[in-house]
């Protein structure tokens, strides 16, 4: 059976002179040397400068690190679309802040300002969560609009957007992750991206709420990243053209394998994705792997169940209709025409 996913990164022999520095520093955490430069290249790829960018020890720290930079009262209301994956939803409530599922335009499959607006008719919302799904880009504009007319706080979840928001002008707060399933993957860890102020009381929060001295100014937490994870990143970058090229190889093959068939929004856009999503009728019941990333919606796991949420119709049909199917480095285009051929079959597509 081909799977849905499998991780690729940087190799051994790519990594030993890093390795080999982090054994003459003998500095293993706390901000040492391969993290400073891995930060530096960060901010350089993303055309940031150093002091608007950090990093964390994953994706999930990485969202809660910016909610608890809110400042805001316990329980606040955080609206997010319930099409997400968990580690949203998760976050928020790790952030001692009230979840609200919000549905999503389905020409988008992302949140809308609109969305927002209508639930502040009825429901006081303090913050909102937008997630770039899949990584697709989203519409920044709108967005710094309605954080202007409302005040309301808005933050980017980009877990999978590593490409997509590189050249990106926003003054919104974003979050890219850095999971072994990501496009640029160290194994766990995120960067956070924002204006300098932000940023610092990220930095704060993700370090027992130190600052300067070793004073706790906040009720932080640890969430920084070690020099082996800086080391695997700094590798990472070293490839990342000839990586970026490979992925957009095979989101060429993909897209001419596909014909057809309803892929997710934006996906022939210039960016590459770690993600081969389609659209079907049916569960696809076929010989390759298949996977709902985002199952159901958040709103239908068991420990969110209670919270409140507004109509979900859009994204319970795309919980229905969404399938990744296999995309990853190494997969060939005659794997992928195989499998487009079966799926084909099974749910009666013409190309």
């Amino acid at each position: 059976m081909i799977p849905v996913f499998k991780p690729r990164l940087p190799l051994v022999d790519t990594l030993l002179p890093y390795l080999k520095e982090l054994d003459q520093n003998q500095q293993y955490t706390n901000n040492g040397p391969l993290l400073l430069r891995f930060e530096e290249r960060l901010a350089d790829h993303f055309k940031v400068s150093a002091d608007q960018l950090c990093t964390s020890a994953n994706g999930t720290l990485a969202l809660i690190q910016m909610l608890k930079s809110l400042n805001l009262p316990k329980g606040a209301i955080c609206a997010l679309p319930s099409w997400t994956f968990v580690a949203s939803v998760a976050a928020v409530v790790a952030a001692e802040l009230t979840p609200y599922f919000l549905d999503v335009d389905e020409s988008t499959w992302a949140l809308s300002p609109d969305h927002v607006l209508h639930a502040l008719r009825t429901t006081e919302v303090r913050a909102v969560l937008v997630v770039a799904p899949f990584g697709a880009p989203i519409a920044f504009e709108a967005w710094e609009a309605l954080q202007a007319k409302t005040g309301i706080p808005v933050l980017i979840d980009a877990a999978a957007g590593f490409d997509t928001f590189s050249s990106c002008q926003t003054t919104l707060p974003f979050m890219i992750s850095l999971h072994a399933t990501k496009v640029f993957g160290i194994g766990e860890g995120a960067i956070i991206v924002g204006d300098s102020e932000f940023i610092k009381r990220c930095r704060s929060w993700g370090q027992f709420g130190f600052q300067q001295d070793r004073v706790a100014h906040c009720a932080g937490i640890n969430a920084k990243l070690s020099e082996y994870a800086a080391a695997v990143g700094l590798a990472g970058l070293d490839q990342w053209g000839r990586t970026r090229q490979e992925w957009q190889s095979l989101k060429n093959h993909f897209l001419q394998a596909s014909a057809g068939f309803d892929l997710m929004p934006g996906f022939e856009g210039d960016w590459v994705s770690c993600y081969g999503q389609v659209l079907t009728l049916e569960k696809p019941s076929v010989s390759f792997e298949t996977r709902q990333w985002w199952q159901g919606g958040c709103h239908t796991h068991p420990a969110y169940q209670h919270y409140p949420k507004m109509d979900l119709s859009v994204t319970e049909k795309l919980a229905r209709q969404c399938w990744g199917v296999p995309y990853w480095l190494g997969l060939t285009s005659s794997q992928l025409t195989a499998i487009f051929a079966e799926l084909r079959a099974v749910q009666r597509i013409s190309a």
